[in-house]
């Protein structure tokens, strides 16, 4: 059974989870209990059964989550994203103990400890939006109220992964680079062996995707995702206005979300051109089909989907070295990493693909090639693996 805080749906979770389901379920009884379920999208129809608790509150869940278990006869709980509240439920005390536990972290690990720094609640404390914060920071405190508050935030994490490794029987993360500094961040040393690596799978849909040609494909350079301001989008904003000789070619950004709107204005007011709003895309398909280069410049990435989908249809990637997970997706010549934050040697990158059609064919069937170590057929295989060998 897979434990998810959504499903189905179009997050990078779901999407993952609904891929792993279609492939295990040719020979495993499948079910998911999510926390919500998002009406009008497909389940897949392997499934024996979705359920959703009636009730918000953790007691009741946890009762109708161990009821479940018991009824269906669960003999492995796959809990994904490695969520406090989640784990809290797949683990509580009345649970059936012969029932192996495997926790799947979908992030990058200390990625808490960026995402601490923007938070609202930082932002107006570092504003002195409050008297008290007034007063920490007149009192000269505010740096240290600031730092205990990182840490508290912090050990939500970290006592997380110390349930699920020291409660359950494995924790996947997305990397093999991930281990060492998963384990050593969190003080998990006691449960090493219980720590393992398994790569997200390309979406099953694209497994029999032909990349077209340069030649048939638009002069765009894309990104999709969501519009929040921790993936980094105004850098990207402000990459696109350091290429000077653009020649026609076009940045198309595909996805919606709370930064849009000051997206949208930075690129009215700043004056520049060539840049394209497309919204919310249920299929992002057909964007990756006719694009040449894809961008990510996120704060920080667990893996980064989008760049693995976009590869699978030839497109190239440029982004920033910010995780393992990232430089798995984006190496062996499949793409362009660039090392910091810096708007400059990214338009740098992108210009060289946009003027040299013959790199850049390169560069995409290398894309491509790579793309295939992360199917559907080796990724869900190693997850067979681990399942059957608890």
């Amino acid at each position: 059974m897979f434990f998810m805080p959504q499903f189905p749906g179009f997050g990078g979770i779901e999407t993952v989870s609904a891929n792993l389901i279609e492939y295990l379920g040719k020979d495993m009884e499948i079910y998911v209990f999510a926390l919500k379920r998002a009406e009008g999208m497909e389940v897949p129809e392997c499934l024996k059964g979705v359920f959703i608790p009636k009730s918000g509150e953790r007691a009741a869940i946890t009762e109708y989550y161990n009821e479940v278990v018991t009824a269906c006869g669960i003999t492995h709980v796959i809990s994904q994203g490695g969520f406090s509240h989640l784990t809290r439920i797949v683990l509580n005390k009345k649970r059936n103990r012969d029932v192996k536990v495997i926790t799947a972290f979908h992030g990058m690990p200390g990625y808490e400890l960026i995402e601490f720094e923007g938070l609202k609640k930082v932002s107006d404390a570092r504003n002195k939006k409050k008297l008290k914060w007034k007063l920490y920071w007149f009192l000269g405190l505010g740096e240290a109220v600031l730092e205990f508050k990182r840490r508290k935030y912090h050990r939500i994490f970290a006592d997380s992964f110390k349930r699920a490794c020291s409660k359950g029987d494995r924790i996947v993360l997305l990397s093999d680079g991930y281990v060492d500094s998963f384990v050593s961040l969190y003080k998990l040393e006691k449960w090493r062996e219980k720590v393992v690596a398994i790569p997200n799978p390309c979406p099953l849909k694209y497994a029999d995707v032909v990349p077209l040609p340069g030649d048939l494909r638009a002069d765009e350079v894309l990104y999709v995702g969501r519009l929040s301001h921790d993936k980094g989008l105004s850098l990207l904003i402000d990459v696109w206005s350091r290429i000077k000789d653009r020649g026609g070619w076009k940045f198309r950004i595909v996805g919606d979300g709370p930064a849009r709107e000051a997206l949208e204005a930075k690129v009215r007011d700043s004056g520049i051109g060539d840049v394209v709003f497309d919204g919310y895309a249920v299929e992002p398909g057909r964007f990756y089909k006719r694009a040449k280069i894809l961008l990510l410049a996120s704060d920080f990435e667990g893996f980064g989907m989008c760049l693995l989908e976009g590869a699978r249809f030839g497109v190239v990637p440029v982004a920033v070295d910010i995780s393992a997970g990232v430089r798995d997706v984006v190496s062996e010549g499949a793409g362009v990493l660039v090392e910091k934050r810096d708007a400059d040697k990214m338009a740098s990158a992108v210009q060289t693909l946009m003027d040299d059609g013959s790199y850049w064919e390169e560069m995409s069937r290398n894309a491509f090639a790579h793309s295939k170590k992360f199917s559907i057929g080796p990724i869900g295989g190693q997850w067979r693996n681990l399942i059957m060998s608890l």
